[in-house]
């Protein structure tokens, strides 16, 4: 710039601001820039696209594994109950074997300190118990079968 180009009798010739050309160089220019953004985000549209199928393939998949471990967990659920249920009645078998255990043992050490005679040695002597209507003395007349204390003359 020179002095004279700052006087103020002369003025810069106005620059034309709408000239054709020129707009539609810039036009031309957004609309490359847009097409490149619009390229850019149909790639990240197919990618979401894919990504998304691919997570529902996966949701799919993990549901079903979790049908399939709920049907499992249902039926060890019902297996342990089933197993609980048992052990509990084997328990309770087990107490009432243990009760006459105890008790039969309470008999014999009762047995032991009441009499004089040994249970094992009596069981030997009298042979196996019978009941009475088949013991050998039992009748329904008493006339004919006389008692072992009786006298015969």
């Amino acid at each position: 710039m020179s002095l004279i180009d700052r006087l103020p009798t002369r003025r810069p010739r106005p620059v034309r601001k709408h000239r054709a050309d020129d707009r539609i160089a810039v036009l031309e220019a957004e609309l490359h820039a847009l097409r490149k953004v619009e390229t850019k985000l149909l790639k990240s549209l197919a990618a979401a696209d894919e990504f998304f199928t691919e997570q529902h393939a996966n949701v799919t998949a993990l549901e079903q594994e979790l049908a399939q471990e709920k049907r499992g967990r249902a039926t060890a659920e019902a297996e342990v109950e089933t197993r609980d249920r048992w052990i509990k009645d084997l328990k309770r078998e087990l107490d009432d074997v243990q009760h006459r255990l105890d008790v039969a043992c309470q008999a014999t050490a009762a047995a032991d300190q009441t009499q004089e005679i040994d249970p094992d040695a009596v069981a030997r002597i009298c042979g196996r118990p019978v009941p009475l209507y088949e013991a050998p003395f039992a009748t329904v007349d008493p006339g004919r079968v006389r008692p072992s204390w009786a006298r015969t003359t």
